[in-house]
């Protein structure tokens, strides 16, 4: 039976509640969750803070007194040099930080900041996409100090850094960025950035010469890096039509996983992301301008074919209407128990979703606890 609610986020101004409220509606189609969400009203001030969400991680440290991880970084893509940089949301307190890092005002650098991730220690690393570089914000929360790790790393400046992603291999923390465009070739490309050598290495170059935008993420477990083109591939095999994303091991060995499930045009609304819990990736389906069909990757019990591709089972675990995700905006926290999505309408929404898994190769969306965030200071 198909369930439906509705969160909602309500607009105030110097903390009184005004006439003006704004809602998405999501709908449930699977038989496994639970009741209606527990709903959050958060304040907003007419975009005096946040106001184009690109980018969301959870911070690796902060915690609630129930242990469940309560900090979420954005950034903010504003044309404005006085609002763009690095922002936090607390869950608990709902509210947004001033701005903690990366003012844009004298650096031309910082005028298109578009993903952001977190290493275990809590530090963040912040990409901007127009001139490629990488800067890391370490005590983020307390006493913000930015350092560039990474300039234009390629030779024609056609560098297009879209995705990072952290990751250890080998006692050695890296960063996995995923590029639309490298080195006068248009190819999209997938490298690693030691953190603390700033070397870039080339995992993986696209051969189409084709400037295809692409968005993705990282196993940290298994070290598989995923992408797919936000106009996903499509692939036959045995007669039928599959939509297809792609794995990446980083030793450059690639592998296409046809989507069970999905046989028509797939067009993927700007962001991917890995569930550490169960290896799951999701990502959000574009119906139209403002419905978006919430899918499950099952990764874990994929199976490959005789042809080498691995077939994976996807489904749809919720629809959205009046949502639209942003850029890079689709994050789980740490543990996998929650996932967030950025929702860059006229408020910068942010829902978080808790989650259930029932075993190791099963996720559910699960309905509890979620949370309608508008991303702005109190």
């Amino acid at each position: 039976m198909t369930k439906k609610w509705e969160y909602m986020a309500s607009s105030l101004a110097i903390g009184l509640l005004s006439s003006t409220s704004y809602a998405a509606t999501f709908n449930n189609f699977g038989a496994n969750l639970i009741d209606s969400p527990q709903t959050y009203v958060v304040a907003n001030e007419d975009q005096t803070t946040v106001n184009v969400i690109a980018g969301i991680a959870w911070d690796t440290i902060s915690k609630d007194d129930q242990g469940n991880y309560n900090q979420i970084y954005l950034a903010n893509k504003s044309s404005s040099n006085a609002k763009r940089g690095l922002y936090a949301f607390n869950l608990t307190n709902q509210t947004t930080s001033e701005r903690l890092a990366l003012a844009g005002e004298n650096n031309n650098d910082l005028d298109a900041p578009i993903d952001v991730t977190v290493d275990t220690q809590g530090n963040v690393y912040v990409v901007f996409d127009k001139t490629p570089s990488i800067y890391k914000v370490t005590s983020p929360l307390n006493n913000p100090t930015e350092t560039k790790i990474l300039s234009n790393y390629g030779t024609s400046g056609d560098d297009d850094p879209v995705s990072i992603a952290y990751a250890n291999f080998n006692d050695t923390d890296y960063l996995v960025m995923f590029d639309n465009g490298k080195d006068n070739n248009n190819q999209e490309a997938i490298s690693t950035v030691n953190i603390t050598t700033s070397s870039v290495n080339t995992v993986f170059a696209d051969t189409d010469n084709a400037d295809i935008n692409f968005r993705g993420d990282i196993n940290a477990q298994t070290g598989l890096a995923y992408y797919a083109r936000l106009t996903a591939t499509t692939k036959s095999l045995n007669g039928t039509d599959y939509a297809a994303i792609h794995s990446l091991a980083l030793d450059g060995t690639t592998q296409d996983i046809l989507l069970n499930g999905i046989s028509s045009s797939l067009n993927i609304d700007d962001a991917i992301a890995i569930n550490p819990l169960d290896g799951s990736l999701w990502f959000a389906k574009k119906t139209n301008d403002s419905t978006r069909d919430l899918i499950r990757v099952d990764l874990a019990n994929a199976t490959e074919d005789a042809s080498g591709d691995m077939i994976a089972q996807a489904t749809i675990e919720m629809s959205g209407t009046d949502l639209n995700v942003g850029v890079n905006s689709l994050a789980f926290s740490p543990d996998g128990k929650f996932l967030a999505i950025g929702n860059p309408d006229s408020q910068d929404s942010i829902y978080v979703f808790q989650t259930v898994i029932p075993e190791p190769s099963s996720m559910l969306l699960l309905s509890l606890g979620s949370l309608c965030l508008a991303a702005r200071k109190r």
